[in-house]
């Protein structure tokens, strides 16, 4: 039976997974009525959800509608087929025994037949608005998630399916559903490494593609992550999906303190790669009273972390010069001047330093300078 990737309201996914799965059980016990009455419950939910994410109905007033009224408005709106209306108007009825009175009037009992049915009609309604959904509307966040996880091969065409996302659901994607996917799967206790890489990248390819309103709010939902957030969760987060040019969209006071959140984290742990790789783009926001926070952990990783730590840092350092401020580049030079004579007074000789600094004065116009 199709799964519940395609509903578009959180609520509703939350309750038909619930109503499935009892519904389910339901069968195996041979509690007949109750079929009918959760899967009566789950058309009527997964109907109202299109109704609602198709401009059909306002949200109020779908919440209000029974199942048969659901019903009847997909039937009339060419929604539904009309075998599957018919099959839902009579398991209408069946639902409806659940009233004692009614169902002694009427002399009628659910049975493991209709039962099957009413499952039937589940997977039938589903099939069809699913379908409906994906050729109108697209798919969902969650759809695309999940064939991420499912197929790898769809990697290969990750811009593509990204680019074909509702801005509804591109939204969604960025604000919440790649986020919470990504902070339940680091929680998993057989950690899903490949989707803990892929959501990260995700996240960026559909923020890329984003207009400028959303980028703007995706930066500003993490700032209210930054304040409001645990320790653990604002640091997976950040370093999941942030990057300093996302600066960009933020006013100057809330650039200023995810800067200072960034520079406190980096100094803790100047050799962290997932932290690194956030100082891609801060270059054209460094102020000159910033750049020892800047330099001086990078410089640090340069001289004293693993091979692979010391290249990420000198890239970092080489990339942001050049969109640094000509002040701004000046000082990074004297800090970083500054500490190669500290550490060759101290007998520390790193060629990578050496290397960076005689690069950084090339592009000062500083080269017949002597590194003494």
């Amino acid at each position: 039976m199709p799964g519940f990737d395609f509903i578009t309201d959180e609520a509703f996914r939350t309750v038909l997974e619930a109503d499935l799965k009892e519904m389910e059980q339901c069968f195996e016990s041979k509690a007949w009525k109750a079929v009918h009455v959760l899967a009566g419950s789950i058309i009527e939910a997964v109907l109202i959800d299109y109704l609602i994410a198709e401009g059909h109905e306002k949200r109020d007033d779908a919440l209000k509608m029974g199942l048969g009224k659901a019903v009847k408005l997909a039937a009339e709106r060419d929604i539904i087929s009309e075998k599957a209306a018919s099959l839902s108007s009579v398991l209408k009825e069946y639902r409806n025994l659940v009233h004692p009175g009614r169902s002694i009037r009427m002399r009628e009992t659910t049975s493991a037949a209709s039962a099957r049915i009413a499952e039937s009609l589940v997977e039938m309604i589903l099939t069809e608005i699913e379908g409906r959904k994906r050729s109108n509307y697209g798919y969902t966040a969650e759809q695309i998630v999940s064939k991420i996880e499912q197929d790898s091969s769809a990697e290969a065409i990750l811009k593509r399916l990204l680019q074909e996302l509702d801005p509804r659901e591109r939204e969604r994607f960025l604000l919440n559903v790649v986020p919470e996917r990504y902070m339940r799967t680091r929680k998993e206790p057989d950690g899903y490494e490949r989707m803990l890489r892929m959501l990260p990248v995700l996240f960026r390819t559909a923020y890329d593609q984003a207009n400028s309103q959303l980028q703007v709010r995706a930066a500003q939902n993490f700032v209210k992550i930054l304040f409001e957030g645990t320790e653990e969760f604002v640091g997976s987060y950040s370093r999941a999906f942030f990057r300093m040019s996302d600066l960009q969209h933020l006013p100057d006071s809330d650039a200023q303190d995810v800067k200072d959140y960034f520079f406190t984290q980096i100094k803790s742990g100047p050799s962290d790669h997932a932290l690194l790789g956030i100082f891609s783009g801060i270059g054209k926001y460094l102020l000159p009273e910033e750049v020892s926070n800047f330099v001086a952990p990078l410089v640090h990783t340069m001289s004293f972390g693993n091979a692979e730590s010391k290249g990420v840092a000198r890239k970092i350092i080489t990339n942001e010069f050049h969109q640094m401020k000509e002040e701004v580049q000046g000082l990074l030079y004297d800090r970083l001047d500054e500490r190669l004579r500290k550490y060759r007074a101290l007998g520390i000789e790193d060629p990578m330093h050496v290397a960076l600094v005689r690069d950084i004065k090339s592009s000062l116009g500083l080269d017949g300078a002597s590194l003494e």
